[in-house]
């Protein structure tokens, strides 16, 4: 059950009269209306209304850890892990003096399972798996710990499923080499280097920062993870020590490389779109039985007025249901629950880097039959929520803290009572 931008709040249930003085109750009603001229009574029931942006939302989305991209993009934070390329083996004991990087050039490699737990996507899992990410970017934190320069070459990124019988990247039984995850057949690396080049040059005891482009490497990482597929992030390369200076380099010196993967809410949805739902036990009329089968004997006419604000760069379909009880599963497939037919709103004009520039709304008014009213005029009912983002053109949309849906569902009951209508 997702929360995400529309959450369903129980509130207040109105009564007022087409004439007369506003009543203080349903006899009290009845009473106006046989000594008044007037013959209806409006029974208003809210059934969902709130507002929330998109940032408040992810915020309270339990385990998330989200932040804010230099783009304004939103984006959850993944758990920090570790790379760590040593250099120990690689000479024999503390070598010092005058290094020559042609002399000591190594192929190195490394690998880490990324555990499950370090992408806490919560409620939001489905619609990160069923989209693509065009927005993640890697933070990567190279350092050098020994008294001499080093140059990685070539070196890169990768994802390789775990060997569940052995517990370590799968490798190619015939070459060694890691079975690395493929887009189109080939496969996905990422580089780690300045820009421009295939190497990345660290000084002494020195520490590079960097920023990569990690769209297609998280994107395939993200739903490995939720799918529950054991996976490591594998680096691969070659590293030259030294510079033709004098330096020192021993066994307990390495070359760490930190990465930090941020998901993106830059995103495209599929055609059929994505979906989350919400819901919540509300307080219902709690009519006594007489008095509900009054109201359906005299009853003009019931309605459900559904309003949807749209101020992301999505098209945006809203439904909601209700169903007697407090329902602790889905809404949506509970027997005996009223579906309100969706509204959809198209996605809002956007600009050149995709801010939305203007929300769009559109409102629904959909006929109630007399059984649909039962779950509204008892004590309590539930009441879902069902937002689905809808490729806007061009497929892709990037969402901001400054995006939200406001949706407002409110039922209307109209009986007469004290003579004709």
């Amino acid at each position: 059950m997702i929360k995400w931008l529309v959450r369903v709040q129980a509130i207040a249930v109105g009564l007022m009269l087409v004439a007369g003085c506003e009543p203080a109750s349903i006899t009290e009603a009845k009473d106006q209306l046989r000594r008044g001229p007037a013959r209806s009574v409006t029974l208003a029931v809210p059934v969902a209304r709130d507002s929330f942006g998109v940032g408040d939302v992810l915020e309270d989305i339990g385990g998330l850890v989200t932040v804010t991209l230099p783009s304004g993009v939103l984006g959850v934070a993944m758990d920090r892990d570790s790379l760590e390329i040593s250099s120990s083996g690689l000479v024999g004991g503390t070598v010092t003096g005058i290094l020559d990087p042609t002399l000591l050039t190594y192929d190195v490699e490394a690998s880490r399972e990324i555990p499950a737990a370090a992408l806490s996507l919560g409620e939001l899992e489905n619609v990160i798996r069923d989209a693509t990410l065009h927005t993640a970017p890697i933070g990567a934190a190279v350092e050098n710990t020994a008294d001499a320069p080093m140059t990685l070459t070539d070196f890169a990124l990768g994802l390789v499923r775990i060997d569940l019988l052995t517990g370590n990247p799968r490798r190619d039984p015939t070459t060694n080499e890691f079975e690395y995850e493929t887009e189109a057949g080939a496969p996905i690396l990422i580089p780690v280097a300045d820009p421009g080049v295939n190497t990345l040059a660290l000084g002494r005891q020195a520490t590079v920062n960097l920023t990569l482009d990690g769209a297609p490497l998280v994107d395939r990482l993200v739903d490995l993870l939720i799918d529950g597929v054991r996976t490591a992030i594998v680096g691969a390369g070659t590293v030259s020590i030294g510079d033709g200076t004098i330096g020192t380099v021993g066994p307990s010196d390495r070359i760490v490389l930190r990465v930090d993967p941020v998901v993106g809410f830059d995103l495209t949805v599929p055609a059929g779109g994505v979906s989350f739902d919400s819901s919540l036990a509300v307080p219902g009329l709690d009519l006594d039985a007489d008095v509900t089968e009054e109201i359906i004997a005299l009853l003009d006419s019931a309605a459900v007025d559904l309003a949807v604000t749209n101020a992301t760069p999505f098209a945006v379909e809203a439904t909601t249901a209700f169903v007697a009880g407090s329902v602790a599963g889905d809404v949506f497939a509970t027997p005996g629950r009223v579906d309100v037919a969706p509204l959809i709103v198209s996605a809002p004009a956007v600009s050149d880097d995709g801010i939305v520039l203007e929300p769009l709304s559109d409102f629904l008014t959909v006929a109630l039959a007399p059984g649909d009213l039962l779950p509204l005029l008892g004590a309590e009912f539930t009441a879902g929520v069902r937002i689905r983002l809808l490729p806007p053109v061009g497929g892709r949309g990037a969402l901001r803290a400054t995006d939200y849906i406001r949706v407002r569902a409110g039922a209307r009951i109209v009986y007469h009572t004290g003579g004709a209508p």
